[in-house]
């Protein structure tokens, strides 16, 4: 209850606040430093005259320690760009470093195949569904696995994860070498779908142990680091097929694996030999629930932008060739086209990722991301009623802004499924991380099989137009749904009512009579 004689009008018109508030006299402190030792405080924040004679400081006054500068604390609560990576440790730097360099190699290792092991396959007496599984099953592993690792991520330790994923896809890439070596038929695709599981396995792990560290050793700049992150990945993807195809041009099929198996297995060993111990308690913490974690609406929203992105591109890599053939152009045009989207898209992740840090706002990118990639999916159909059938500079512009969207849907949900995590309660740890991390490689990997193995089936029975304007159109339907969520996560919170009171206590008009005379600056 807050008396007539501390309201506004008490405060302006009448007399100053006259509630006193008495502190111990400063001489009678004592100040502890950093460890723990008392310290005798200044003589001249204890009432005595400084050297003029003149006291500086009132015996009733409160002391603190250490002067609040506002404006440092925001600067430095920027994190993202050149100055904040300059101002890291070499520790820290090694450990980016090593983290894009595997998400690299293991991104090219993926991606190198694409130029000849169809048709070296087939040579080896594969069909062209065993061909189509033996990718596929690839996501469907890491769907499946993730999650699983996510659980297992604080009982075996982030690092102990890392190195043996990565060394894990840096084996199962040099054994995919030898298949050359291996009888044709069926033995041929048994070893293929063994080895080809074996390395989703290591590729989930390292994975989901890679997103709880960054999101544990760079709280501040999570979008800036997976953004880099996510610019070598793109990286690998361009360049993983004509690396792939020269490899194989000058050596044979076992010389792709056995460079690129090589190189990750580098990373594994570098990341053991460098990376520290992640383990931050050896408290035991309740496990996060994943039930309640289900439960957040942002949750399921950041998951969506994720599965929506991948599965428009997953489509686009399986489909989109055959359709550009029908322009009458060479491969090796049909290849640039394929390039443009990964190359403007790891242009713009890092500096997506630093203001992501800096500003936030990942909601609303996400909303941009989802209209925009849904936009260029209408004209790279093109929809039959937008009446722009065989304008191929069309598809051309709409391929290359593509990637502005995708970088747009993929970089943001990281730190927002994070943050709403947090804000529902759960314990900012590894628990949590490799949750939310197994949970966004979950969806990530279900959206790169979905969108080839239910998009094929689309095209055979509506035909490629109607195909791609169906998946703008469900680009278009998340990004609605993450609208309606940004309202329902900025509706008003209900506030406590404060009532105030005009009756008058006697008793405080005598304290305020008493202590009218002492100044303001030194009572509350």
């Amino acid at each position: 209850m807050f008396s007539r004689k501390s309201s506004s009008h008490n405060l302006l018109f009448r007399k100053p606040i006259t509630r006193s508030v008495t502190f111990t006299h400063i001489s009678t402190l004592r100040e502890e430093d950093e460890d723990g030792e008392a310290q005798e405080p200044m003589s001249t924040l204890s009432g005595h005259s400084g050297p003029g004679g003149s006291h500086l400081m009132s015996a009733s006054m409160p002391v603190f320690k250490t002067p609040i500068n506002l404006e440092e604390e925001e600067e430095e609560s920027k994190a993202g760009g050149l100055r904040w990576f300059r101002e890291l440790t070499n520790r820290s730097k090694s450990l980016i470093a090593i983290l894009c360099l595997a998400n690299f190699s293991a991104t090219v290792f993926y991606s190198c195949i694409a130029p000849f092991f169809p048709s070296y396959a087939a040579m080896k007496g594969a069909t062209e569904t065993e061909v189509g599984l033996i990718f596929g099953c690839f996501q469907l592993v890491i769907f499946v696995m993730s999650p699983l690792w996510g659980i297992a991520l604080p009982k075996i330790g982030a690092k102990f994860m890392f190195v043996t994923g990565i060394l894990t896809t840096g084996v199962a890439a040099v054994l995919m070498g030898f298949l050359e070596y291996c009888p044709a038929g069926r033995t041929f695709v048994a070893m293929c779908f063994a080895i080809r599981l074996v390395d989703a396995v290591g590729v989930s792990a390292f994975m989901t142990a890679s997103f709880s560290i960054i999101a544990s050793q760079f709280p501040n700049a999570i979008s800036t680091v997976f953004g880099a992150c996510e610019t070598f990945n793109g990286l690998g993807y361009t360049l993983g097929p004509p690396i792939g195809g020269a490899l194989y041009q000058i050596g044979g099929f076992l010389l792709p694996f056995a460079v690129l198996g090589s190189l990750v297995c580098c990373c594994g060993i570098a990341s053991w030999l460098l990376f520290p111990s992640f383990e931050t308690s050896n408290e035991k913490e309740e496990a996060p629930s994943y039930r309640k974690y289900f439960m957040l609406p942002g949750v399921w929203v950041s998951l969506a932008s994720v599965f929506c992105a991948t599965l428009g591109l997953g489509f686009l890599d399986a489909m989109y060739g055959p359709h550009l053939e029908a322009f009458h152009i060479t491969p090796a045009v049909v290849g640039a086209i394929f390039l443009l989207p990964s190359v403007l898209y790891f242009l713009c992740a890092p500096f997506l990722g630093v203001r992501i840090d800096r500003h936030g706002r990942a909601a609303e990118y996400m909303v941009a991301g989802a209209m925009i990639s849904g936009a260029c999916y209408l004209f790279m159909g093109p929809a039959p009623f937008l009446n722009l059938q065989g304008k191929l500079w069309v598809l051309i512009i709409a391929n290359i802004v593509l990637g502005l969207g995708t970088c747009c849907q993929l970089i943001p949900p990281f730190s927002k499924n994070l943050e709403v995590t947090i804000k529902a309660g759960f314990v900012d740890n590894f628990e949590t991380h490799g949750m939310v991390s197994g949970a966004l490689s979950s969806a990530t990997a279900l959206g790169a099989f979905v969108g080839p193995a239910a998009g094929g089936f689309a095209v055979e029975n509506l035909g490629f137009s109607w195909t791609v304007t169906g998946i703008a159109f469900f680009q278009l339907f998340v990004a609605t749904a993450t609208v309606l969520y940004m309202i329902y996560e900025k509706r008003p919170k209900r506030r406590p009512k404060i009532t105030f009171s005009t009756e008058v206590d006697p008793e405080d008009d005598e304290v305020d009579e008493a202590n009218e005379k002492t100044p303001l600056m030194f009572h509350i």
